[in-house]
């Protein structure tokens, strides 16, 4: 044993709560084996076995330790479900009562309330436990030899108004041992020996009563505290109802805004009209039908009560579903173009919060008034569904026929002197109508040409076989339909000479400069120097370039739309 003693490092010695378990061990003599702090499971040490009160004591003790685990454990609780036995300490797990060990020892008082006791014999039981371990029951036993109880019949009488004090004690002793009691009736006036009196008050006022039973050896007295309310003002009952118009399965909320008398409302009962009713303060309340429904509310104080009825508060109706309709704004639809639709649809009873229209092309909406491109004429059928917390319906059966505009063909060529060796070009000037143009056919008035006379192309040219006047056609085609523009004697052509080829020669030293401009009154003149052109070679010329200078003369005021060149 000695080399446990001394060694100062053992994991025992260094916890203190095993160190001192391995202390009383040693004081107790037990075996060496457990001097090393065993790994047992925690258990509780409760004493006395049981709470004996008798007839005389109303506060014994509790004595609560942990065994000598070295596991730690959690607070012990004290509770009691008996109302005449109170647990005065660790009663919840905030106290922290905790135990080291057997000679760490928790005491929990506790007292009786004999008010709250039958005459006679009582049992009951505390009840002390501790996360993780078993729960331990102490059995509780007191007499009482007289359990003293009053009423009366009247709680608030009005001045002058005779009160019927009646004794309901009980007595568990031998009567004999009876020496007489007294009522106090808190008002000043003298006590009362009868067994039941009667006794009128004079003055307004709240008044505590009081009861004494005394035997051969000892006194038993009841206190009521602010029993009998002289004159007290009942309370005022009212309620508001939210909402008072709903639907069945809807949430009515009931508010109490009652108003107190002389004593604080302790008491409510309400009755909804449709055989339920609540005792909350604020309650809540679904109605299953629809009807007129009128509710009441009754309060309560320690004295007298008040009741508030409301005739027809609650008004529950009938679930109406939504009725969909609608109308098309557009009265001539046509393709490509906005189609208007405006919602007629009635809610029924509730707010529309949802519409879904198709309109029948593909393509849906969830706008109130929406617009629709359709991209084809047709009949397109339109139906709208609105949905409400009430019910769903749809309108269908309405038709739509946008047409659609046809194209505008046209084309220009540009005017001036064509030759059978240029390519005229043509530009397509057609409108497209309500679709886009898809293709252009054109004929060029030309067979002489050869598979050149016509094309496909939307802005082609042509270069014409031979001279003449040529009438050139022109047609287009979209989803719309097709159309043909012909413009007779459109283009004029003529055969190359000698001329036209040096005039159409191309010069690449052709070129002109502003070379000064000089204002005078009224007019202000402009000199350009211009190259034409190269001209005859060296072997005749010096200068094979072309210069010359022209004068234009702008005058301030115009006054003629001829000039002279």
């Amino acid at each position: 044993m000695g080399p446990y003693l001394r060694h100062k490092e053992t994991s025992c010695m260094r916890r203190r709560s095993c160190s001192r378990g391995v202390t009383l061990l040693l004081a107790l003599s037990l075996s060496a084996s457990l001097l090393g702090c065993p790994d047992i499971s925690v258990t509780l040490n409760v004493r006395p076995d049981v709470l004996d009160f008798g007839a005389t004591k109303d506060t014994l003790t509790l004595r609560v330790s942990k065994n000598a685990s070295a596991r730690p454990m959690a607070p012990v609780i004290g509770t009691s479900t008996d109302p005449w036995i109170i647990v005065g300490a660790c009663e919840n797990v905030e106290a922290n009562c905790v135990s080291y060990g057997p000679w760490h020892v928790r005491r929990i008082p506790v007292r009786l309330n004999r008010d709250h006791m039958s005459s006679g014999v009582n049992v009951g039981s505390v009840v002390v436990s501790c996360t993780g371990v078993p729960s331990q029951t102490i059995e509780v036993v007191a007499e009482n030899q007289l359990a003293v109880d009053f009423t009366v019949s009247k709680r608030a009488p009005d001045v002058g108004e005779e009160v019927q004090f009646i004794n309901k004690s009980a007595i568990a002793v031998d009567p004999t041992t009876l020496r007489g009691l007294e009522w106090d009736f808190g008002d000043g006036t003298n006590v009362s020996k009868d067994l039941n009196p009667k006794h009128t008050y004079r003055r307004l006022g709240i008044y505590t009563i009081s009861l004494k039973i005394m035997t051969a050896d000892r006194t038993f007295e009841r206190v009521r505290k602010d029993y009998v309310s002289v004159g007290a003002t009942p309370p005022e009952a009212g309620f508001d109802v939210q909402p008072s118009n709903v639907f069945p399965g809807d949430v009515v909320r009931f508010m109490d805004t009652s108003k107190a008398g002389t004593s604080p409302i302790t008491g409510w009962s309400w009755n909804f009209g449709d055989g339920t009713g609540a005792t909350e303060q604020n309650p809540a309340h679904v109605y299953a039908e629809e009807g007129l429904y009128s509710v009441s509310l009754t309060v309560s104080d320690a004295y007298k009560s008040s009741t508030a009825v409301q005739e027809n508060a609650v008004i529950v109706r009938g679930k109406v579903p939504p009725t969909a309709n609608f109308r098309v704004k557009t009265i001539e639809p046509i393709v490509n173009q906005p189609v208007g639709f405006e919602d007629l649809s009635e809610p029924g009873s509730a707010p529309i919060d949802g519409y879904l229209w198709n309109f029948g092309d593909g393509f849906f909406s969830y706008e109130q008034h929406p617009q629709h491109r359709y991209a084809r004429a047709g009949d397109y059928d339109v139906s709208l569904t609105v949905t409400t917390a009430h019910g769903t319906h749809t309108k269908s059966g309405v038709t739509v026929s946008p047409v659609g505009v046809p194209p505008e063909a046209d084309f220009t060529v540009p005017e001036g002197v064509w030759l059978t060796t240029d390519d005229v070009p043509f530009a397509d000037a057609s409108t497209a109508g309500t679709n886009p143009i898809q293709s252009w056919a054109w004929n060029f008035g030309d067979p002489a040409s050869g598979g050149a006379n016509e094309s496909a192309l939307r802005n082609p040219t042509h270069q014409f076989s031979g001279p003449g006047s040529y009438t050139v056609t022109l047609t287009v085609t979209t989803l719309s339909g097709t159309d043909t523009v012909t413009k007779a004697d459109v283009v004029h052509v003529f055969a190359p000479t000698a001329l036209d080829a040096y005039v159409r020669k191309p010069e690449g030293v052709y070129s002109y400069r502003l070379e000064k401009t000089a204002s005078q009154p009224g007019y202000t003149v402009h000199t350009l120097e211009m190259l034409s052109q190269n001209w005859r070679d060296r072997s005749e010329v010096s200068n094979t370039l072309w210069r010359h200078w022209l004068v234009i003369v702008e005058p301030d005021e115009v006054e003629s739309t001829t000039a002279l060149l």
